[in-house]
């Protein structure tokens, strides 16, 4: 039975050890949940922990203090599930493989896995079937992390864990990447931790905001962002729009 909360994260913290027994706090009293199919935004400076936030969602490290929940489990038991899908900044796509066998990857390693989506489906899905014979050289920065996502989705995780996903991106592309996620996103309703540099695409993204201090990161407010949805670029222009931006760049100086 699935737990009420899909993430639940309880006075979690987390504590690298550095030389000299001085400890660097990356994180410290985390306090979060995350509703079933909520795309969940988070923004704060360079260094406040937010990936090492997403890393400890994923089961990728250990937390120091507190726990971390995912569906009611610790998070190493949904990663060996495969509930969980990872997007991160660089796409890491093997450049001697074809798109295809790239998305396929997963599955050649995880043979045995039972529920899973065929590649060709999941690269039609993302907009990338006449290029599945194409080597990673051969796409521009935004194909590739659609190789990226779809690669994320072979297993249909019901979590997916994006870290700056396009931050390496020109912003041209970056805009249009935005609302090609909102497109699977809305198609899927997978849960989503975002983390982002750009208040822009949290409030384009997002059903909430969850801003960070400086290190140690702690929660400084979560912002509910009360656009209607589907969303459009048109919307970016707008006033409500605006407020939401000026109220989160406030929080960030505070």
């Amino acid at each position: 039975m699935a737990d009420s909360q899909h993430i639940t994260l309880e006075s979690l913290s987390k504590v690298y050890p550095v030389n000299q027994g001085r400890d660097l706090v990356a994180l410290r009293d985390i306090d979060l949940k995350v509703s079933w199919g909520e795309f969940v935004a988070i923004i704060g400076p360079s260094g406040c922990g937010k990936s090492t936030l997403l890393r400890l969602v994923g089961g990728l490290l250990k937390p120091s203090a507190g726990r971390v929940l995912v569906n009611g489990r610790e998070p190493e038991q949904a990663q060996r599930g495969k509930e969980v899908g990872f997007v991160f900044q660089d796409p890491a796509l093997l450049p001697w493989r074809t798109v295809y066998s790239n998305v396929r990857l997963a599955l050649e390693v995880n043979r045995n896995h039972r529920q899973t989506r065929d590649p060709n489906e999941l690269l039609e899905f993302v907009g990338l079937a006449p290029f599945s014979g194409y080597y990673p050289h051969q796409l521009s920065g935004g194909m590739q992390q659609r190789v990226a996502l779809a690669r994320a989705l072979v297993f249909d995780p019901p979590l997916l864990l994006m870290d700056e996903p396009f931050g390496a991106l020109d912003e041209i592309t970056r805009a249009s990447m935005r609302y090609e996620l909102l497109r699977i996103w809305q198609a899927t309703k997978k849960t989503v931790l975002f983390v982002t540099h750009s208040i822009a695409e949290a409030i384009t993204l997002a059903d909430r905001v969850v801003v960070m201090s400086s290190r140690p990161g702690e929660i400084r407010g979560v912002v509910p962002v009360d656009l209607p949805r589907p969303r459009t670029e048109a919307m970016e222009g707008e006033h409500e729009f605006q407020e939401y931006a000026a109220r989160l760049r406030e929080m960030l100086r505070e």
